[in-house]
């Protein structure tokens, strides 16, 4: 006879095999209603007597319903429903193969849809980078025009004002040229080169140049000057050529004297070394006297006595 462990057995086996049907179905719970509906139908006697309340798996559907299980009497160890309970597990198995099959049909479907999706996700970011890209190419394609156009008003405004500069310079050129040729500058007035300093003080840059008499005047003082000129020039070169004469004149006495003078130094020399030959002639000749004559007698007693011979 199979016990109530089998049972328990066979729930916790099914709770493993299908981790689906875990979330749904609660073994422990199912076990404790079970166990406490036998508890209330079969007298504690049986349970004294030997007897093994069997609960078969095909029983377990109406269990959870709230059906109430059957009770058989056998013995332990003894198999009675070998054939139905292969049966049930192979339809067991065939149901949760059926199951894993519908789980990885489900599984590739969520699959496949996550790649369609990740694929059309793809699509949507290409065909949207695509799009920006458009939309740079076209707003860089409208900045650069904008810029060449911004460029070329610019350039027309540069032309258009360097044709302004230059007709108001072509103006100011023909305005100035029109008013020297009309001006007294270019005209020879000499009235507005006279100044109101004096009569014959002129106003520098308006003076342009003496007229006829002017000039015979400035020429005739200017060949007087030019004689004065040469005449004093020939009278300093002159009075230059008669210094050069007298410095060379004394230039030639001082010389004479000089060579005189030298000679009379010699001369001179010449007399003083014949006089202190002829004194060093009569010293020696003296000295001799002197030697032979004077301090060749010996001094006596007399001699010496003729000294110290008064009081004072």
């Amino acid at each position: 006879m199979r016990s109530a462990s089998y049972a328990s057995a066979v729930y916790r086996q099914r709770k493993n095999a299908d981790p689906y049907g875990a979330s749904r179905f609660d073994g422990k719970k199912a076990r404790g209603e079970l166990l406490s509906a036998l508890s209330e139908i079969y007298p504690i006697e049986y349970r004294k007597a030997g007897f093994t309340i069997i609960i078969s798996p095909h029983y377990w559907p109406t269990t959870l319903h709230g059906s109430r299980p059957t009770m058989r009497r056998g013995f332990e160890g003894e198999d009675l429903e070998y054939e139905e309970r292969k049966k049930l597990m192979a339809a067991q198995k065939n149901a949760w193969l059926e199951q894993q099959v519908q789980e990885r049909k489900a599984a590739q479907e969520e699959r496949r849809q996550a790649e369609a999706a990740y694929m059309m996700a793809i699509k949507a970011r290409d065909a949207r980078a695509g799009e920006l890209d458009k939309l740079e190419r076209e707003c860089r394609y409208r900045l650069g025009q904008a810029n060449l156009r911004y460029n070329e008003a610019l350039a027309t405004e540069k032309k258009q004002l360097e044709q302004i500069v230059k007709e108001q310079e072509e103006a100011d050129n023909t305005a100035e040229m029109y008013n020297n040729l009309t001006s007294d500058m270019l005209t020879e007035n000499p009235d507005v080169a006279k100044s109101a300093l004096g009569k014959n003080r002129a106003i520098g840059f308006m003076y342009k140049g003496m007229n006829q008499e002017e000039l015979k005047k400035f020429y005739a003082a200017q060949k007087e000057q030019m004689a004065a000129a040469k005449a004093k020039r020939e009278a300093e070169d002159k009075m230059e050529a008669e210094w050069q004469a007298l410095g060379k004149s004394i230039q030639n006495e001082v010389a004479r004297l000089d060579i005189q003078d030298q000679r009379k130094r010699r001369d001179i020399a010449r007399q003083l070394m014949e006089e202190n030959q002829l004194l060093a002639l009569q010293q020696k000749e003296k000295e001799k006297y002197f030697k032979e004559v004077v301090y060749n007698n010996t001094p006596t007693d007399d001699y010496y006595a003729q000294f110290n011979t008064t009081t004072r």
